[in-house]
């Protein structure tokens, strides 16, 4: 049976900004350094693990909130027959994750352009709710959490990763990178606490940032290992900006400004 398809409230133009974010190129930049399908680290065999860690069935309703390229959908689809909708506030996100669909035959699975604050969810519909490393770029984490509660069953499961930063005084420098990323980041402890006011109870928090780390040192090997390969598809200038763009979020977690978190919730 094919996912419903829903009919979140549509942007009428996205930002300048968030619209040069999320090229074709740079998508598909990304995805070079985390996998085919992804835009956040780890790949499929971060997937898996996380999923070991779920209270997964067959044939589950999933919310995928940032779905990206797909690459974690189509994987909950194959792996657990599960209906699963992919929300993706960039269009270009959504157009190439449906061209893919269109090649893999993945009946039920489903992309939507929305913005999950706003989006129009189906109340108590999904048995999961899973989102990797995109909250960060909204500041009203509150209206996310709200509408994400609504939308699971009673039983239902959050699972998040998401990037944080640490509790003590930021260095100038991860703070202008943050303004100029503009990431809202809160600490492990401050996440946490709005999933319970969201009215999410048996709340997990992990702090995976040494994972992050050996996925970027990780990347970075890959990506030099195969510099002329890179160089086939892109130009130098996306080499050394992938390159200079590690390198600092490898500083940053090592100076502890920058913290990968994990959170589970139930409802």
């Amino acid at each position: 049976m094919a996912t419903e398809v829903l009919h979140p409230n549509r942007q009428e133009a996205q930002p300048e900004e968030e619209a040069n974010r999320y090229s074709r190129q740079s998508i598909l930049r990304s995805e070079r350094m985390y996998g085919e399908g992804f835009q956040s680290p780890g790949g499929i065999e971060a997937v898996e693990g996380f999923c070991s860690r779920l209270r997964m069935r067959e044939e589950m309703k999933i919310l995928d909130i940032g779905s990206g390229l797909g690459g974690a959908c189509f994987y909950l689809s194959e792996r657990y027959s599960a209906s699963v909708l992919g929300l993706d506030y960039s269009q270009e996100m959504v157009d190439i994750s449906m061209e893919r669909k269109e090649i893999k035959q993945f009946p039920n699975v489903n992309f939507q352009q929305g913005d999950i604050r706003t989006a129009v969810l189906p109340l108590e519909t999904f048995d999961l709710a899973w989102t990797r490393d995109c909250i960060l770029y909204i500041p009203e984490k509150h209206l996310v959490w709200k509408n994400v509660y609504a939308s699971l069953k009673t039983g239902g499961q959050l699972f998040i990763t998401d990037f944080c930063k640490g509790k003590g005084p930021l260095s100038e420098s991860f703070f202008k990178y943050l303004m100029t990323c503009h990431y809202h980041l809160q600490d492990l402890d401050t996440y946490g606490q709005a999933l319970e006011t969201a009215g999410f109870h048996n709340v997990r928090i992990e702090d995976h940032t040494k994972a992050f780390i050996d996925s970027l040192c990780g990347e970075l090997k890959v990506l030099h290992d195969n510099r002329d390969l890179f160089l086939r598809e892109f130009t130098e200038t996306d080499f050394e900006y992938l390159v200079n763009r590690w390198d600092m979020k490898i500083q940053f977690c090592e100076q502890g400004d920058f913290i990968w978190g994990l959170f589970i919730a139930d409802k």
